[in-house]
C-alpha cells in the first residue's frame, strides 16, 4: 500500500508539558535578550541539520534538564534529523515567528521553516525552563497560527463537496481511474512535482501505484460507479476526498480515499474495502473493514 506522508506527523523530544494551553501567552520577541534568542536559535537550527556532519549542540547540566538530555543524546536527534531532511529536503530559512510563555514560565519559541523540497512551511519548536534550560524540541511538518499540543493537530471538518472546483474533481477522477482501473504501465497516472507532493514523489510512486493496482484487482475485482460523497479538510495542511466505489467481487459499497495537501498536490490514495458514513481514520478504517469486508460467490 502507498504509504502516506500525513502532514501531521510528529517527532517529539520532550521533558514535560503539563497543563501545555493554560494561561499561556505570547511575549515581545524583542523583550528577550540577544543571548538567549541566538542560543535557541542556534540549538534549533543545527538539531535538524546537523545529520552529516553530526556536530550536534553539546548539551551538559548547565544549559538542559537530565530528562530532555538523555532523550536528545541516545540518537534520537539524528534519526529525526535524518528523517526531515530526506522527506522534505534541508532548511532554507527558519524565522523566529513567536514566543510564548506558559504558566510554568516555560517559554517556548516557535519558528516558521522553509524547506527545500517542500512546497509550505513547517514548525520547529523549542522550548527552554525558566532557567534558560532546554526542556524540548519537536517539528511539525505544517505550520499553523494556533498552537496545538505536540500530539495534537487541526481538526478536520466536513465541508460541501458543492464547493469544490470542478477542476479538481475532474483530476481527482483521473487520478483515482489510472490509479486503480487498468493496472498497465503507460496508464498510470503520471505523477511530478506539478501535482505531487515532494515526500511521495521521491517514493517512486508509479512502481508503488503498479503493484497496488494489481493487488487491488486481484482481491476485488473491477471498479465502477466512482462518485464523490464526503471532502473533508483542516485548512492548514490537509485535504481528504472520500469516494464511494463498487468492485466486482465484494457486496458491499468501497471507498477510494484520496489525499492531497492543501494545495491540491496528492500525498497519497488508498482503497478501504467497505464503505462507512461516518469518517474514521486510515488506520481505523482499514482494520474495521478487515473484519465487516464481505466476498460475493457466485
Amino acid at each position: 500500500m502507498i504509504k502516506l506522508s500525513k502532514c501531521i506527523l510528529l517527532l517529539l523530544l520532550f521533558s514535560g508539558e503539563a497543563n501545555f494551553f493554560a494561561q499561556n501567552k505570547k511575549i515581545i520577541i524583542d523583550s528577550i535578550a540577544a543571548k538567549v534568542k541566538e542560543d535557541v536559535y542556534k540549538f534549533s537550527f543545527l538539531s535538524y541539520t546537523a545529520c552529516e556532519s553530526n556536530e550536534f549542540p553539546k548539551l551538559d547540566s548547565i544549559n538542559s534538564e537530565l530528562r530532555f538530555r538523555m532523550a536528545y543524546e541516545n540518537g534520537r536527534i539524528l534519526k529525526n534529523c535524518f528523517w526531515f531532511t530526506e522527506r522534505y529536503g534541508s532548511i532554507v530559512k527558519m524565522n523566529l515567528k513567536e514566543v510564548i510563555i506558559d504558566e510554568n514560565k516555560n517559554k517556548i519559541f516557535r519558528y516558521l521553516v522553509n524547506r527545500s523540497k517542500s512546497d509550505s512551511f513547517s514548525e520547529i519548536r523549542t522550548t527552554i525552563n525558566d532557567k534558560g534550560k532546554f526542556i524540548s524540541i519537536i517539528n511539525k511538518t505544517y505550520w499553523s497560527d494556533i498552537l496545538y499540543k505536540y500530539n495534537e493537530n487541526p481538526k478536520l471538518d466536513q465541508v460541501s463537496t458543492e464547493l469544490l472546483n470542478d477542476s479538481i474533481l475532474a483530476k481527482n477522477k483521473e487520478f483515482a481511474f489510472k490509479a486503480y482501473n487498468k493496472c498497465i504501465d503507460t496508464e498510470i497516472f503520471k505523477n511530478d512535482l506539478s501535482n505531487t507532493t515532494y515526500r511521495s514523489f521521491r517514493k517512486n510512486w508509479k512502481t508503488s501505484l503498479m503493484l497496488e493496482c494489481d493487488s487491488i484487482k486481484k482481491k476485488n475485482g473491477d471498479f465502477k460507479n466512482l462518485r464523490l460523497a464526503d471532502y473533508l479538510t483542516d485548512s492548514v495542511s490537509t485535504k481528504i476526498y472520500r469516494y464511494k466505489v463498487n468492485f466486482d467481487k465484494l457486496e458491499r459499497e468501497s471507498e477510494i480515499r484520496i489525499y492531497s495537501a492543501i494545495n491540491d498536490k496528492y500525498s497519497g490514495i488508498f482503497v478501504i474495502d467497505v464503505w462507512y458514513d461516518g469518517y474514521f481514520d486510515f488506520k481505523e478504517a482499514v482494520e474495521k473493514a478487515s473484519k465487516d469486508k464481505v466476498i460475493k460467490i457466485d
